[in-house]
Formats: C-alpha cells, structure tokens, sequence
C-alpha cells in the first residue's frame, strides 16, 4: 500500500491509537496500519504505549533507548525517532516533545491490549509482553509482572495445562495434572506427566520440592511383580537376614557359587517366597537355556514381566534411560520416539535406574541364575546393580561357577557391597 505525502495525513489531530503489545507489536492509528522503517522509532512508540499515562521525561526515554549515550547524542538520536514515529503513524502530533516530555498522541484515546488485560480481559493476553524484545531492559520487568499476573488467573480458573504451557517448570500446576490423570485411573498417563515435571526442573536446574516426591511415592503403590517359584520354599537363615537388611534400606548383592544347581534354585525360592510375603518386586532370569550367551538375556529375562505389568514406572524414568531400555527390550518400546541400539554402559544405567525406582516403589529382589552361560556384559552389571542396592530396599542374586563369577565375588567382598553365600557339601 502506497503512502501519502506526510503533508496530507497530518493535517487533522489522531483521534484513535490502538497498540498491540502482547504477543507481537502492532499499531493502527485512525484505522491504518503503521509500517515502522526504522527500529529506535518503533521502540519510542512501545515505551510510550506501556507508560501509565503515554508520557515519559525525556531523560529517562533517553536513557532506555540509547543508554550510556551523553545527553547531545541522546537528544539528537530521541528527535530523530520520533521524527520516524511520526512518519510511519502518520500524523505530526503522534510522538510530541514539549515541556521535558515525550508523549504519544496527546489528543488521542489510546488503547492498548495491556490497559484491556490490566482491567481483566485475559482474551487480551495473546503471548509474552513484546517478544521481539525479549532482551531489552526496559521490557524484562514489566514482561515478567504481566506473565505472573497471567499465570495467577490462570490458577485460579485451574486452567493448569494453560498455566505449564506459560510456565512449563510450575510444579504446582504439573502436580494438578498429574491427580487429574490419577482420578481418572491413567496411572500410565499421570506417570509421564510427572516425568515431564522433573524433565523440567532438570533443565532448570531445580530439584523437586518434598510435594511432587509424596506425589510420586503415591503413584508408585502399583501391582507387585511376582517370580515363580517351586511348591516347596524352605526357610533359607542367610535370605532372611539379606531380606531384612535391605528393608531397612541396606541391600546387598548375593553370588551363589559353590553348590549344586538345583541346591542354588530352591535356596532362591527360598529368596523369593521372603520377598514376596513382604509384598515386594520378585524378578528372575537365568544364563542357561535357550537363548543362552545372548548379550544381556538373564537380565531381560528377568525385566521383561517389570517392563510389561508396569508400564507407569518406565514412563518415570530419564528419557535416555527408556531409550535404553527400548533397544534392549520391546516391552519398553512404547515409551520413546527414538529406540535404537545404545552403549553397554548406558544400558547399565538405564537398567540401574528402572531396579531403583522398583525397589523404592516397595523392595525388590533380583535373581539371575545359572550366569556360567551368560556374556561377559551381564555379570558387569550385576558389579554396576551392587553399588545401587546398596542403599536401596534391594537384593540383587547371582549364581553360577565361572570364574567371571567367582572374581565378581571377591570384588564384592573387597569393597563391602557383596557376599558370596555357600554351600555344605
């Protein structure tokens, strides 16, 4: 659209100016479009638009615009931009500099989304105060006291998707959502949208305040897992007193080396059948068998039920670590975009990461059996599980008579973190 000569659309005095802040800038004066060619002149208008009436002293509109500049250059500079402001509005008393003072259309009713939202219109609040310019410091303050606001009316109504789209490390509001889903019995649902929560708080930096930990202890009161075990479990003295222990959060790390395999397995009965009286996680995989020497197929084994009756503690867990566990095990698949094959090391972790939120959630016994036929990488995490359960409601069982198992053994035994558990002949 072509211009008119200045000389022709300034010959009246504006009557309406509306000014657009929130979410994007834009100005209509008298029903037209202002086009700003230059940048300093669209400033000028803004800072007049958010100042309570339009006007401000020269001096501190100077020193907004042109900080740092002496007052000559910033005088020149201010003449100059309204000047521009002028032009692109159209009219000669748009920008007016008179008695010390820079006003916006002092004739003119001047409307602006943010005196609207101010008086309680929340339709006026399209976006962030002006996020061109996000990095201005004349914007920061009053961006940030519009955006509480906002966020303020938004909790108040309990519009919390709103409210973490506004602010996606609320945790009050994340916590609201995540009942919500709670309410409605999508324990998988409330999962990752408390995942998201601490996702957030990571990237903030921030830790999760003791209300969103109750809120997740709450979530984790799903089904236990359960092994099967044999008819007959009898009592085994050193089980109970591991089960006992890790109760009171000192896990430990058991290697069954000695003995016959059938005298192992009902020695883990016995492990399981404890555990599950106390209501915790049973889980079992063995090296042998079918499958035997497949890189990491005990501890699959063994995860596989966990992975598919809880689905709610998978969604918990770091992204990366359902990545993971995506690559070693379709049962987890469904919790990531990107599946694919990931580093031994951060299979550990991941794997490390889901026995640690099962055994928090209500105790966990792990038991992987017959290790001689299993690769090298499965007794190297079993040595990375001992160091979790140390502090964790959690017994970790491994049992076999390679040599990889007897060295895992010692090690165990060296630093504290283990016990080899044997067997009369």
């Amino acid at each position: 659209m072509a211009l008119l000569p200045v000389a022709d659309r300034t010959r009246r005095a504006l009557v309406r100016v509306e000014v657009s802040l929130l979410g994007g800038f834009r100005v209509v004066a008298d029903g037209r479009e202002a086009r700003f060619e230059h940048r300093r002149a669209a400033d000028l208008v803004k800072l007049l638009a958010l100042a309570v009436p339009h006007r401000l002293p020269r001096d501190r509109v100077v020193e907004a615009l042109w900080p740092g500049l002496g007052a000559d250059a910033g005088a020149a500079n201010l003449h100059k931009a309204a000047s521009n402001a002028r032009r692109a509005l159209g009219h000669r008393d748009a920008v007016v500099l008179r008695a010390g003072l820079v006003a916006l259309a002092p004739g003119a009713e001047i409307v602006t989304d943010v005196a609207r939202f101010e008086a309680g219109d929340d339709t006026a609040y399209a976006g962030p105060l002006l996020p061109d310019d996000a990095y201005e410091p004349w914007t920061l303050a009053e961006r940030e006291r519009l955006q509480d606001r906002y966020a303020a009316r938004l909790r108040r109504r309990g519009r919390w998707t709103d409210v973490v789209a506004l602010d996606p490390a609320d945790e009050a509001a994340w916590r609201e959502l995540v009942r919500a889903r709670l309410e409605d019995g999508d324990r998988l649902g409330a999962a990752r949208r408390l995942r998201r929560l601490r996702d957030e708080l990571s990237r903030a930096g921030l830790a999760p305040s003791p209300q969103t930990l109750d809120l997740g202890a709450r979530l984790a009161e799903g089904p236990a897992v359960r092994a099967p075990v044999s008819g007959t479990t009898p009592r085994a003295g050193a089980a109970a007193a591991a089960l006992r222990a890790a109760t009171a959060g000192r896990g430990t790390t058991l290697v069954l080396a000695s003995g016959t395999p059938a005298r192992r397995a009902r020695w883990v009965d016995a492990l399981l059948a404890g555990a599950a009286r106390r209501d915790w996680h049973t889980l079992r995989g063995a090296g042998h068998g079918a499958g035997a020497g497949v890189p990491l197929r005990p501890l699959v084994q063994a995860l596989d039920p966990l992975l598919l009756d809880r689905p709610d503690l998978v969604a918990a867990l770091p992204r990366g670590s359902r990545a993971a566990l995506a690559g070693l095990s379709p049962a987890a698949a469904g919790h990531v975009e990107d599946a694919g094959a990931a580093r031994p090391e951060a299979i550990a972790v991941a794997i490390g990461h889901l026995v640690r939120a099962a055994a928090r959630e209500r105790g966990l016994v792990l038991a992987l059996e017959e290790l001689d036929g299993a690769d090298a990488d499965s007794v190297r995490v079993v040595d990375f599980l001992a160091t979790v359960a140390r502090t964790e409601p959690l017994v970790v069982v491994a049992g076999g008579t390679s040599r990889d198992l007897a060295r895992l053994a010692a090690t165990l035994c060296a630093r504290g973190t283990g016990a080899e558990v044997t067997f009369s002949s």
